[in-house]
């Protein structure tokens, strides 16, 4: 079947790269990570030398081994961007971010998406007769290689992760009783936005990628509109700071 998206090498040329990253594609190394919302500072933290550059809404950092990019949130943001990386050096993506937990996954837990749910499209959340039919929505699947050795990484170095499958919506206000409820019954741990887009996008590019997710609130009793204790923002913290880390010490290492 062909494909209905065009090439990003056939649309994006060097010069509009160079705009919307600042850097060139050349400069992009074969280990990438992503992340919709930290700064890229958090990882620069952990990779000596980093040099920082902002542009318009995207913040890439980028050192000897290593490229950062802030995607902004969303699936279309990310997705947009792991196109873009197509066509360069990249070959390995780890995307750090956040997530809604559901079912036995706790404020502070640390979920390797072993496979995601397809549920994106903002507009399928509010037409009147829509309605998102998570039977039939196609199950993406995480690059079990680089699965498999990030698993091994965490447990060599005690850091206490979940595997599991998430689902992606289109949008936050998606996160209804509900829904919440249907996935806590198909065994879900988290819900999110740009998961599935990183997964279809990478197969699209062929890159392997992993989504590495720590839990920053529980849709059914902690949503995240309302203030988190003392207690659970410091779980948060910890749980981030130790994902950051772990992601740039992997993939600086070389996962095979």
């Amino acid at each position: 079947m062909e494909d209905i998206a065009q090439r990003p090498q056939d649309v994006i040329d060097d010069r509009f790269f160079t705009l919307h990253f600042g850097i060139s594609k050349e400069e992009v190394r074969s280990r990438v990570i992503l992340t919709p919302f930290l700064p890229v500072n958090y990882f620069a933290a952990y990779a000596p030398g980093m040099k920082i550059m902002k542009k318009r809404s995207i913040e890439t950092g980028i050192s000897e081994m290593l490229t950062v990019i802030r995607t902004g949130m969303g699936g279309p943001a990310t997705g947009d961007v792991v196109l873009m990386l197509n066509n360069t050096g990249c070959k390995t993506i780890l995307f750090v971010g956040s997530c809604g937990g559901i079912g036995k996954a706790a404020i502070g837990d640390i979920i390797l998406a072993e496979s995601v749910c397809i549920g994106e499209g903002f507009s399928n959340y509010f037409l009147p007769g829509r309605q998102v039919n998570i039977q039939e929505n196609i199950i993406l699947q995480a690059d079990s290689g680089l699965l498999s050795q990030f698993s091994d990484y965490c447990s060599r170095n005690n850091t206490a992760f979940t595997t599991g499958r998430v689902f992606s919506v289109g949008t936050m206000f998606a996160e209804t009783k509900e829904l919440i409820q249907t996935l806590e019954n198909m065994c879900f741990l988290g819900v999110e936005m740009e998961v599935s887009s990183l997964y279809s996008a990478a197969r699209f590019c062929g890159m392997k990628a992993l989504a590495l997710l720590y839990v920053a609130d529980l849709p059914s009793s902690k949503p995240f509109f309302r203030e988190h204790s003392a207690e659970d923002k410091d779980k948060i913290k910890a749980a981030r700071s130790a994902l950051v880390q772990s992601a740039v010490e992997f993939i600086t290492a070389g996962p095979r």
